[in-house]
């Protein structure tokens, strides 16, 4: 059967959207810290295969692996994310809770999260990521 011209045009579009969308989505990694913070009621996690990209879009997505580096169960993991640019001035920072909160981290287990900011991707220059929970006794 063959394709009429406005079905080749709509297929047309629908490969060179695709194909947009692949070609947009820059990411990097190179300029994230992670630190932990100094609250007493609170254990610091690790953060690894931490990434900041950009989304089609032009939301700045974050994603990481949360790992329970603690000798203690763990519950309510919240990160703690703040984005500056090239000359050390701050653009804007959140604090979000990545878990449910019955959901419990055993020691050495991890957690994967992605969160969706609309800070200007390409404003960054460094990205500081905390992540922490409360310790269960």
């Amino acid at each position: 059967m063959e394709k009429t011209l406005g079905q080749k045009m709509w297929l047309s579009a629908q490969m060179l959207i695709g194909f947009a969308l692949a070609l947009c989505i820059d990411e990097f990694s190179t300029n994230s810290m992670i630190y932990g913070q100094n609250d007493p009621n609170k254990t610091n996690l690790r953060v690894d295969d931490l990434s900041i990209a950009r989304t089609s879009t032009g939301i700045t997505e974050i994603n990481g692996n949360i790992v329970n580096n603690s000798t203690s169960n763990v519950d309510d993991i919240e990160i703690d994310v703040a984005f500056f640019d090239k000359a050390g001035n701050q653009l804007g920072k959140f604090s979000k809770f990545v878990t449910q909160p019955s959901f419990v981290l055993e020691p050495g287990q991890s957690h994967s999260f992605t969160s969706l900011e609309t800070i200007s991707f390409y404003s960054i220059g460094k990205t500081n990521v905390t992540a922490t929970a409360d310790a269960l006794k």
